[in-house]
């Protein structure tokens, strides 16, 4: 019955106004509160700008037109369209996504209420809403910068968890607006005016930021604190700080599918800063794994208790510790040719596991680890089928066949 209902008034939007998913939504909203007619005023005013703020907007203006008894916009209906509003923003789904899932969203200051970076008004002039999408400071659905990003990824959980608290929270502030010619007076607000308190919500003054000192001051508030930095040289001051990792891995970099609430994203040159707000869907998904580094699972490859034991320097270093273990392995180990995990090496359907060693075999033929690097199966298949005719030794202790 819903659908029979609904799927009419989608077609008459798609049709006459925009298939654009979230204007849609909020048509279908209107229509529900005030009928066909009232949509379509809405809708006509909005002069083909379907934005949601924008059609909030024009929701905002028709409380005080008087051309029609059918005031959908009234203020009766005003927290049923900000929750709608709320909804849409977050839940929406893109349909060109392969998979449905709800949108990542990432918060940043973003640039001042003349599209300029210096010489901004304090505080969002902007801001109309929240939570917020379209203004100075504000959120919006993740995407992948045209200069690339680094991920920037704070280890400890709890304050990644409070910097995406703080950069949604300073999203939401009318008061926080964007200019890089005063871009410390927010976080001096809350120096000196809230006695040290670095929570971006309790700001109740008009005071401006740019991208990388919001940044900063979220780190603040979850209790990290760095000297200035500017977008070009983030990734360094973090690294130094010695409570982030610094990730080029473009299965991370690239998609927000591995992504963590949480995480600092900056372009690969001077450009912009973000903040991540949402797990992204794979992130999700890996409570189910036990060995999981940077967003990634490895329980497939990693054993630390065999890793630790098969080599006596890893031993000695970390002991039984499986973070450090796993660490050591992914950014070192897999690099080095070591094993972290018992395999077997089949090939073929015969079992040679007895016979060969990839790390052995690499190692002890520099011919080899030219050729094929650490790579267990290109390896195995040359013991297979030339290494053992030639009269190659392919693990340790064992003798020429």
């Amino acid at each position: 019955m819903f659908l029979e209902y609904i799927e009419p008034v989608i077609k008459n939007c798609e049709t006459n106004w925009t298939t654009d998913p979230k204007a849609v939504m909020m048509y279908c909203e209107i229509n529900h509160l005030g009928g066909k007619s009232a949509a379509t005023r809405i809708f006509q005013k909005c002069n083909k700008n379907y934005s949601l703020n924008n059609i909030m907007n024009i929701l905002k203006q028709d409380q005080t037109d008087s051309s029609s008894n059918n005031q959908v916009g009234d203020k009766i209906f005003w927290s049923r369209h900000e929750k709608c509003y709320e909804f849409i923003n977050k839940y929406a789904i893109n349909e060109n996504k392969e998979e449905k899932h709800m949108s990542v969203r990432v918060g940043s200051a973003r640039i001042d209420e003349n599209g300029n970076i210096v010489n901004g008004l304090e505080g969002d002039q902007k801001q109309y809403f929240t939570p917020d999408y379209d203004g100075e400071v504000s959120m919006q659905d993740w995407y992948l910068h045209s200069k690339g990003w680094y991920v920037i990824r704070c280890k400890d959980a709890e304050a990644r968890d409070k910097m995406a608290y703080a950069m949604e929270a300073a999203c939401n502030n009318p008061h926080i607006g964007y200019s890089q010619s005063n871009r410390w007076t927010a976080q001096d607000w809350c120096r000196y005016k809230n006695n040290g308190n670095y929570d971006p919500a309790a700001i109740t003054e008009n005071v401006n930021t740019d991208c990388s000192a919001l940044v900063r001051l979220c780190a603040r508030y979850a209790g990290i604190i760095l000297g200035d930095f500017y977008t070009g040289n983030m990734t360094q001051v973090f690294k130094n700080s010695g409570q982030f990792d610094i990730i080029d891995d473009t299965s991370i970099t690239n998609s927000s599918d591995n992504q963590m609430r949480g995480d600092i994203l900056v372009t690969r040159s001077s450009g912009h800063t973000v903040i991540v707000l949402d797990n992204g869907k794979n992130i999700e998904n890996l409570s189910k794994y036990k060995y999981v580094y940077n967003g990634k699972a490895y329980d497939d490859e990693f054993d630390p208790e065999f890793y630790a034991n098969k080599y006596s320097d890893l031993k000695a270093a970390f002991g039984n510790n499986a973070d450090a273990l796993l660490q050591h392995w992914v950014e070192y180990g897999k690099q080095e040719g070591r094993i972290a995990k018992e395999v077997k090496y089949i090939y073929n359907n015969v079992d040679y596991t007895a016979e060969f060693d990839p790390q052995f075999y690499a190692d002890k033929y520099e011919d080899l680890k030219n050729a094929f690097g650490y790579n267990a199966d290109q390896l195995l298949n040359h013991w297979v089928n030339y290494g053992k005719n030639e009269g190659r030794i392919a693990k340790e202790g064992t003798a020429p066949i």
